[in-house]
């Protein structure tokens, strides 16, 4: 589920230098040879993600094409002109349930595949509105702790972890802690994103301020969504996100 900071090689080469000099990460050997095999173009570069899995899609019902010019085409043409001017590769626009613009740039076709990177996270909070929908989840009102056992325990006065609402993940006011650097191996983004141990790594993140007073962009309120609430909704990600949109499977 998690999707950072797309940096450059240099700074992952920079961690794994730094693992081996220390020494003090215990040698997690999955973080190093990750760090130093980290792809020049992280997005695009898809095979370099293991393990991955199989998302069914659908290759019977395509997205409908508009018929009809329900969007002003000044619109679109403005739209398009934007995308391509910040090196896009794809725009798609959709209009009631209907494909109004379809257009790729840079080589990239309807069957290229990339890294979604933190576009995962709309789609993260989208699966959390099916959820209360169809009932899984009470509200955003809820704490994530309902849904996450181990953060059911307070461990001292400091530690709001168990009153932490899906609204203050979802509103990036959570209260975590955020190291989130890219040259440090012990960022928790790096550990997250490079490391064996995803799930212990973002369990282990501790708050650092009552939530719901700061705002931060954090990476960890993401991976605590995996984990607790968004876990098991994978049935649903495949039949409203992908089986209506894709004619073939994906990875994930």
């Amino acid at each position: 589920m998690l999707a950072g900071k797309h940096e450059k090689r240099y700074p992952m080469l920079v961690t794994a230098l730094t693992v081996l000099a220390g020494g003090s990460l215990s040698l997690d050997w999955r973080l190093l040879r990750r760090a130093a095999t980290y792809p020049e173009n992280p997005i695009t570069t898809v095979d370099w993600y293991e393990p991955m899995a199989l998302v069914p899609g659908d290759f019977t019902t395509p997205i409908p094409t508009a018929t009809t010019d329900t969007v002003p085409t000044a619109a679109l043409e403005t739209a398009s002109a934007y995308a391509a001017e910040r090196q896009s590769r794809a725009l798609l626009v959709l209009h009631r349930g209907e494909l109004v613009w379809e257009e790729y740039w840079q080589g990239y076709t309807a069957s290229s595949t990339f890294n979604a990177m933190s576009m995962s996270k709309t789609v993260l909070a989208l699966l959390i509105g099916i959820a209360i929908e169809e009932g899984h989840i009470g509200s955003v009102q809820d704490t994530i702790a309902t849904y996450l056992p181990e953060w059911q325990q307070r461990n001292g006065p400091a530690d709001y972890r168990p009153t932490l609402t899906l609204e203050d993940l979802l509103y990036m006011q959570s209260g975590l802690r955020n190291r989130d650097r890219t040259d440090s191996p012990f960022s928790d983004l790096v550990q997250m994103y490079l490391g064996s141990d995803v799930a212990a790594t973002a369990l282990g993140i501790p708050t650092v301020a009552p939530p719901g007073e700061t705002y931060a962009y954090n990476n960890a309120n993401s991976q605590i969504f995996g984990l607790g609430a968004a876990a098991g909704h994978r049935s649903a990600l495949c039949r409203v996100f992908i089986k209506p949109s894709l004619a073939s499977d994906r990875s994930q």
